[in-house]
């Protein structure tokens, strides 16, 4: 369970001042009408706020609950599910909502700014790193000696775009995580977390490069699925994966030389 107050509300609430404040229960947990009302109380109480709108999270639109975990994390009793949710939110949004991308991202830059850096959770990095080389080892197993090998069967090529789409987002996600609680820089949109990786000195120019040709590419693959070729496919099926390892080991470098920002060793 968590608890986080809005990102606008965490700058200037005090005494008397009313505040939205977004509730996580744990996974399977429903709270009834008698709990969220004495749940909503004990909060104004022990914050001492006048009035606290009180949000369930799961329940909440995706904007409203972008609002929320950007905002200052006041308790959780599982930091992995808190920062597993924060993902969700942020990729949801993402899908949702890319015309709004100028908007927020300027909103969430502010707001960054005056707040410190939470704890990059050391299971969604392995998570994450274990989802990128599986879905690296499945494209691998398919038949890639030949593009007449690899079309043979036309699962292979559709299996081939699901790994590889797999794989782009669990390595964007690895890198939303490590800009979300490790340099506190929360960003919606895929294309963002290469730049800010790269102005962050996490990436270098060559992989910063790569990581935003990728994920244009995974954005190519979920919006313009139908003019995905076999060809292209099986291009980067044989060619194109030692660019996606080259940046996750560039990552995992990172990490390694940053134990401090980890809540424990990798």
């Amino acid at each position: 369970m968590a608890a986080q107050v809005a990102g606008e509300a965490a700058e200037v609430s005090y005494p008397g001042s009313d505040v939205d404040i977004g509730v996580l229960p744990a996974p399977g947990q429903h709270l009834t009408a008698a709990e969220r009302a004495d749940l909503t109380v004990a909060l104004e109480d022990l914050l001492e706020l006048g009035q606290v709108d009180m949000v369930i999270l799961p329940e909440a639109p995706p904007f409203l609950a972008l609002d929320i975990v950007r905002g200052e994390l006041l308790y959780t009793t599982d930091p992995v599910t808190e920062a597993e949710y924060q993902l969700y939110v942020l990729r949801q949004v993402a899908d949702l909502a890319p015309f709004e991308r100028r908007r927020r991202w300027m909103l969430l830059t502010r707001k960054a700014n005056q707040m410190g850096p939470s704890t990059i959770q050391a299971k969604i990095v392995l998570d994450r790193i274990m989802w990128v080389r599986r879905m690296l080892d499945g494209i691998r197993a398919l038949p890639r000696d030949s593009l007449a090998d690899f079309t043979a069967d036309p699962r292979n090529p559709a299996a081939a775009e699901s790994y590889l789409r797999r794989g782009l987002e669990a390595l964007l996600d690895l890198g939303r995580h490590i800009l979300a609680k490790g340099l506190n820089c929360p960003v919606t949109e895929y294309r963002e977390v290469a730049r800010e990786l790269g102005k962050a000195g996490v990436l270098g120019p060559e992989e910063t490069a790569l990581l935003a040709r990728m994920a244009g590419y995974r954005n190519h693959l979920v919006n313009f699925y139908h003019e995905v070729s076999v060809e292209e496919l099986y291009e980067i099926s044989t060619q194109g994966l030692a660019d996606v390892e080259r940046v996750l080991e560039a990552l995992e470098r990172w990490l390694r030389a940053h134990p401090e920002l980890l809540d424990q060793a990798l």
